[in-house]
């Protein structure tokens, strides 16, 4: 317990002295170029090139925002996605996916719910099948930076045991934990970086049920500004807590179409590298879906 302990103790640390080091460096970046205005034109950075670089960051948090991509800042949605899941126990999984998010205060404050229905099968000779509403999820919280170069996200994933754990339909076990996201624009490469760090702990439920706790660690590469297209890559490693700290790593590929001003569509294909008993991971998923931005 005690290494267990301090294995999250640093993982939380580290994150934060990387998100601590990122806005030094923004910071300091900002001044630098506040104070060494030089008078040849090759040494320093002009104002109008400051301005249009700023200008690009801006355009691709948008785009991102706007194809509803982005991590830290949101546009009210409604979305339906269908995801079906080979796990790593031969078992298959399929589940229809209700999604709601709404900004609040100028997009500040932020609420999103998910709501799945979901079919179970476990792939064996005589083996059981099941169907039903999976584990509600619900995430809040609030963006506290929002800046050019660099934004950053802080609030609470939370599932509620609505799926039967028996039927295999959820987890039996009510789930808290903190989510903290970034977005890094990088105009030189069309491409926004998203880290994102989950954390779900169980508090409570059914006591027949195994705890809960696991870490998931994301890097999302977005390319937003492909016209009317999009695209994104994101390894997602997870530390299971439960099973003396063993990992899981999955590569998720996202690409997507705006169908005019208001619907997106996509699917998603994933493949997962290891992980046997690691919550949330499996052999292969894929993902398709439409949602509707307001």
């Amino acid at each position: 317990m005690m290494i267990k302990r301090r294995l999250y103790q640093f993982a939380k640390a580290g994150f934060a002295g990387v998100v601590l080091v990122v806005l030094l460096l923004g910071t300091r970046g900002q001044a630098f170029g506040q104070q060494t205005r030089s008078p040849e034109p090759a040494a320093s950075e002009t104002p109008t090139e400051a301005s249009s670089e700023e200008a690009q960051e801006k355009d691709l948090s948008k785009q991102a925002t706007d194809k509803g991509t982005n991590e830290v800042t949101f546009r009210p949605r409604i979305q339906l996605s269908y995801v079906h899941r080979d796990s790593r126990s031969s078992s298959v999984t399929d589940r229809a996916i209700l999604r709601l998010d709404r900004p609040l205060l100028d997009g500040r404050l932020y609420f999103r719910v998910d709501v799945p229905y979901q079919w179970f099968d476990s792939n064996q000779p005589g083996g059981t099948t099941s169907n039903g509403f999976g584990d509600v999820y619900v995430r809040t919280g609030v963006r506290l930076l929002h800046r050019p170069k660099f934004s950053l996200f802080a609030g609470v994933n939370a599932r509620f045991p609505s799926g039967d754990a028996d039927d295999h339909l959820g987890r039996g076990k009510y789930q808290v934990g903190p989510i903290v996201a970034a977005t890094v624009p990088v105009p030189a490469l069309n491409m926004v970086f998203s880290p994102l760090v989950e954390d779900f702990q169980s508090v409570g439920g059914d006591p027949s049920q195994p705890k809960v706790s696991y870490t998931r660690f994301s890097l999302r590469m977005d390319m937003p500004k492909l016209e009317e297209w999009w695209a994104y890559i994101q390894p997602r490693w997870i530390v299971d807590w439960t099973k003396s700290n063993k990992t899981a790593l999955n590569l998720e590929f996202e690409g997507g179409r705006k169908l005019g001003e208001h619907y997106r569509a996509w699917v998603k294909p994933a493949v997962g590298f290891w992980g046997d008993g690691v919550a949330g991971s499996y052999n292969w998923q894929l993902e398709a879906g439409v949602r509707y931005m307001f």
